[in-house]
């Protein structure tokens, strides 16, 4: 099995490839799609929303890369959070793919629009209220699980002291403040509070920066302890 510092390394790596692909997909699609009218704008944004979903397809594989990769080493401290990553990064992967059919909808419903040229406004408004009000819902619906794939990446990071604890920690604390000022808001009937985010992208970068730098701490694990207690005794 490769050293837990070879791991973390690789683990590094791709926290700042998936950072990529959490920011850069939302910043190609937040013109035509996110904000404003995207009855109006997604028509003449057809090539780069198709990168976008490309991107957010690839970045959720890079999510599974990340639970894969990283399973040897979890699973030496606790089996269940090993398979508690890997069942959430493919559940991301899902709710992703539901998001970007949505996205993909509101870009053809407005290249029907635009074919029409304008015709039965009131109609295609409607279905684009619709529309809109869907995705919203399924895209936080994704946020709270990509929150929670965090939490239970970082929490595992702290429990086992894989990294310095108070780095997971903060990590911790971010992705809390993420999901109850942007995910949970949403549901209840309050605006996003989105500095946070940039709180957590932060932290996501001091971490990834750590790992790429030193790795997971290579110390034993409690069945290494439990074997060597048996052979001491024999």
């Amino acid at each position: 099995m490769r050293s837990a510092k070879r791991v973390g390394r690789t683990v590094g790596v791709l926290l700042f490839v998936q950072l990529f692909g959490l920011m850069f997909p939302f910043i190609l699609i937040n013109g035509p799609i996110a904000f404003g009218d995207f009855m109006a704008a997604a028509a003449g944004s057809t090539p780069q929303i198709r990168v976008a979903v490309l991107l957010f397809f690839a970045n959720a594989l890079v999510t599974i890369a990340i639970a894969v990769v990283a399973f040897p080493v979890f699973r030496r401290y606790g089996y269940g959070a090993a398979l508690w990553i890997l069942s959430m990064s493919v559940i991301w992967f899902c709710i992703q793919a539901v998001d970007s059919a949505h996205i993909l909808s509101m870009m053809t419903l407005s290249e029907r629009f635009a074919a029409g040229g304008g015709a039965n406004a009131e109609l295609y408004n409607l279905l684009a209220a619709m529309l809109r009000s869907t995705r919203r819902y399924v895209h936080y619906s994704e946020l709270l699980v990509i929150d929670i794939w965090m939490a239970v990446v970082f929490g595992s990071l702290l429990r086992y002291a894989l990294v310095p604890q108070m780095m997971a920690g903060a990590c911790v604390l971010a992705v809390v403040l993420h999901t109850a000022a942007i995910s949970l808001s949403a549901f209840v009937g309050y605006n996003p509070y989105m500095p946070l985010g940039v709180v957590l992208a932060f932290t996501y970068v001091a971490m990834g920066g750590w790992l790429v730098a030193k790795g997971f701490a290579d110390r034993s694990a409690p069945e290494d302890l439990n074997s060597t207690a048996v052979a001491l005794a024999a």
